[in-house]
């Protein structure tokens, strides 16, 4: 008997402290309880436990300038690590130094550095262009080498942190992650992508950037390589590699090969609609997209708001996308959502069209998957596109930076893998980091402007341009403005080919200044997690025999205020007002509208 009441006492024991330990997990956010988090290795569950328990620090205003110097050598490989979805707890294990180091710069070159601290401000409203009579950077100085920067000190010191408030968070109908404070719950969309298992392996870094953690399905049909009429199908054994290092990741990916080994191009792209179709969430999944492999969405909470204005698509058919900005395509192809900027279709829609998928899917008239669907739509629904203009396909050719620098507030971006950086692609992945500090719950301060004092143009995750010849806004000594020496930053600048009409998309746009006379430009290199922020690069060029190069770095970090982390609740009344429901009837007459039929 007191062998038994002594079992029963170390049973009763054990449980009351399993039951603390629990409580104490729930508590602190470190007990998974979301039922649409893709599944997480062990690894990835400590370092999510480490990284929600440290808090952002914040540089104190009257600290000695040296400790700057001193950040870069320590603050990497601190114990405060990177912040917010997509960071990698690695980065910081390398110093500012070494990163810089690894980057392969030209020395001597010029140097300046800030830090910025962003603060969220209730009801302050992101603005094409912000602006504040501080400059944003001090006087440059020369580093000989990287010896230089290691040793900090007075040639590395900045003027006095930043404060920058950015908006803060509205309260979302889309729960957060708490684990992840900004994945947004998008447990009820499918993605579907059709490509090759290198481009596929090289996207990874830039999907996880908006995806991640967010309970969205993603779809990939896969085959190795197509020259002409001949396709390879992928290596199963890849793909299943593959895959299990996406969902490690938290993307909840599928990778599978093509319907028919003998499928083109176009008939995969379709294949998609059905594949999402017959794996959709019962009762969950509301909308299915398609997607490019180079189709960034800068941010799903903006995204979802934007689909938020359709009614019940589990009921009513939805076609939504955006046209091409080349007005050619648009007349040559057809009023049609153009893949790469993301094609929606509410579940009501592909279940119209899922009795006509074979019809639709063989014989195809033409190469292009999404005039593919854009036919099946047409010809069996009485449904018609809605056209989103914030959804870029960018077709423009040649220089991008107009539309990069154009402070809009895009909800996705496409053809950036072709991007004109240095002659290489966008590094996407790179550029959007610095979300993850500024942002007010959605990534919304990626590519944000704001004017420094009369001259500078912080375009966030791409450039700063110096505008040289006169101030911002006014005109030069009293004279009235002009345009080409006072830039109307309103307008988008026509950096791209001007032969290409583009204004039924993009808008009247001004004409392109010369670069080195009248707008030097420093564009972004480069951002790594730093000491619980982010720092970025931006670069110059000397284009003249014995100029330097110049580097800017900026230091973003979180600063007081509410973030919104892992908030949820309901649209506020007056945001309610101004998303207006688009029912179907409505639909048709708003695309006859913009074409002017």
């Amino acid at each position: 008997m007191l062998h038994r009441n002594a079992l029963l006492s170390a049973i009763l024991l054990i449980t009351l402290s399993a039951s603390l330990y629990s409580a104490y997990l729930y508590r602190n956010n470190l007990y998974r309880t979301s039922a649409w988090t893709a599944p997480l290795t062990t690894e990835t569950r400590d370092a999510d436990v480490e990284v929600t328990k440290q808090a952002p620090p914040a540089i104190p205003k009257g600290r000695d300038k040296n400790d700057e110097g001193k950040d870069r050598e320590e603050g990497a490989g601190s114990k405060k690590e990177s912040v917010g979805a997509g960071s990698k707890k690695g980065a910081d294990k390398k110093t500012a130094a070494d990163w810089i180091e690894g980057l392969n710069l030209t020395f001597p070159l010029n140097y300046a550095c800030r830090t910025i601290e962003a603060h969220p401000e209730p009801g302050l409203k992101r603005a094409s262009l912000t602006k504040d009579a501080e400059p944003l950077f001090g006087a440059q100085h020369r580093l000989n080498s990287i010896k230089d920067y290691r040793a900090g000190g007075e040639k590395l010191a900045c003027p006095a942190p930043f404060s920058l408030a950015v908006p803060a968070p509205r309260i979302s109908s889309h729960p957060f992650n708490a684990a992840h404070p900004l994945a947004v719950n998008a447990s009820h969309m499918s993605f579907g992508i059709q490509t090759t298992l290198r481009r596929l392996e090289a996207t990874v870094p830039h999907l996880e950037r908006w995806i991640a953690y967010t309970g969205a399905q993603l779809l990939v049909i896969l085959i190795e390589s197509e020259k002409g009429d001949k396709t390879v199908q992928a290596n199963k054994e890849k793909m299943g590699v593959l895959e299990k290092k996406m969902r490690g990741l938290g993307i909840e990916a599928m990778l599978i090969p093509p319907v028919r080994e003998k499928d083109t191009f176009p008939q995969r792209y379709f294949s998609l609609v059905d594949e999402l179709y017959n794996r959709k969430k019962q009762g969950v999944t509301k909308w299915i997209s398609l997607i490019d492999d180079d189709t960034f969405f800068p941010s799903m909470t903006n995204l979802l708001h934007m689909l938020d204005r359709f009614e019940e698509p589990l009921e009513e058919q939805h076609y939504v996308g955006s046209l091409s900005e080349d007005w050619w395509a648009v007349s040559h192809y057809g009023y049609m959502a153009f893949g790469g900027a993301g094609m929606f279709l509410s579940v009501a829609l592909a279940e119209a069209m899922h009795p006509h998928a074979q019809q639709c899917k063989d014989p195809l008239r033409t190469s292009a998957g999404d005039i593919s669907v854009m036919d099946c739509i047409y010809a069996h629904t009485d449904t018609k596109l809605t056209s989103i203009a914030d959804l870029h396909q960018a077709d423009m050719h040649g220089d991008l930076s107009g539309f990069y620098e154009s402070g809009r507030k895009h909800l996705s971006l496409h053809h950036w893998k072709d991007g004109s950086l240095f002659g290489k692609g966008l590094p996407m992945h790179k550029m959007h980091l610095a979300a993850d500090v500024c942002t007010s719950g959605g990534g919304d301060c990626f590519l944000q402007r704001w004017q420094f004092g009369s001259d500078t143009v912080l375009t966030n995750g791409y450039s700063i341009a110096v505008y040289p010849n006169g101030h911002l806004g006014h005109g030069a000594d009293g004279v009235e403005p002009d345009e080409k020496r006072t830039p109307l930053l309103e307008k988008m600048e026509g950096t791209w080919n001007r032969n290409m009409k583009a204004e039924h998309s993009l808008g009247p746009a001004r004409d392109p200044l010369e670069l080195e006379k009248d707008k030097v430009q420093y564009l972004f290199v480069d951002a790594m997690p730093f000491g619980g922020g982010v720092k970025q690069l931006y670069l110059h060029k000397g284009k003249a025999e014995g100029d330097l190069d110049t580097l800017l770095e900026v230091t973003w970090l979180k600063g007081k205020g509410d973030f919104g982390e892992g908030k949820k609740g309901v649209e506020p009344a007056q945001e309610q007002k101004k998303v207006e429901k688009v029912d179907a009837s409505e639909k048709s007459k708003n695309a006859d509208k913009k074409t002017g039929r």
